[in-house]
């Protein structure tokens, strides 16, 4: 969604994330690049203030959380997974950067969902009945104590200590997978609907560059440079 934004001279990747969204540069982000966010150098891989389902409905309020939240770390010196949080900031990023203010959700029907003629919703519409959604194997104590055997022993550390960022990062509202209410707000890294065939031709146009959906070679060179972030000179 960012791409074809970025290939119609909406998104500069190189410009701070606050040219767009000026609420962002709060608590020492205004200089944070798109490239950065996008890229999971921003520090920003989880909310200090809680939120509910329901919240994630006031797209104005969530805005305003993800615009006070200080970094964990210097953004641009190093690189931690954003799991959930990378798609509530490029949400922001679209509707201010979007002349339309589409959501992310609206943005990706238009102009990717709808050219491709894919079954893929961000954001399940109300027409999708519940027999057709599959139903995620949700954690349980016993699953994951079986699973022990093939997990890195640093991965185990990290999930079991209560302040890591890593556990962090993935206490992320109210969330229920399998509760249809979780699956109708837009949260763009973790709640997308859709075919095994939609998600297969989605990668497919992208994977061959983009050009029916006009991205442009600047913009899928760009994608795929290699990238490296500048390490603490204390590490």
């Amino acid at each position: 969604t960012v791409a074809v934004a970025n290939s119609r001279g909406w998104i500069d990747y190189e410009a701070p994330v606050a040219k767009y969204w000026p609420e962002f540069a709060q608590n020492g982000k205004g200089a944070v690049t798109v490239r950065q966010l996008l890229g999971h150098e921003a520090g920003l891989v989880w909310i200090d203030e809680p939120l509910r389902v329901e919240d994630l409905r006031d797209l104005d309020r969530v805005s305003s959380l993800l615009a006070r939240q200080k970094p964990e770390w210097e953004p641009g010196t190093r690189h931690g997974y954003h799991a959930m949080t990378i798609g509530l900031y490029m949400q922001e990023l679209i509707r201010h950067a979007d002349p339309a203010h589409r959501t992310l959700g609206r943005f990706f029907r238009d102009e990717i969902a709808e050219p491709l003629g894919i079954e893929f919703s961000i954001g399940l519409p109300p027409e999708i009945p519940d027999e057709r959604l599959a139903r995620l194997r949700l954690f349980t104590p016993g699953r994951a104590i079986r699973a022990l055997p093939s997990v890195p022993k640093g991965y185990v550390m990290r999930i079991l200590w209560p302040w890591s960022l890593l556990r962090k990062s993935m206490l992320f509202a109210d969330v229920n997978p399998n509760d249809r209410r979780w699956l109708e707000v837009e949260v763009p890294a973790g709640n997308g609907v859709g075919t095994a065939r939609a998600i297969a031709r989605a990668y497919s146009a992208f994977a061959e560059g983009g050009a029916e959906l006009g991205i442009t070679p600047a913009t899928h060179a760009s994608l795929t440079a290699v990238n490296h972030p500048e390490r603490p000179r204390d590490e």
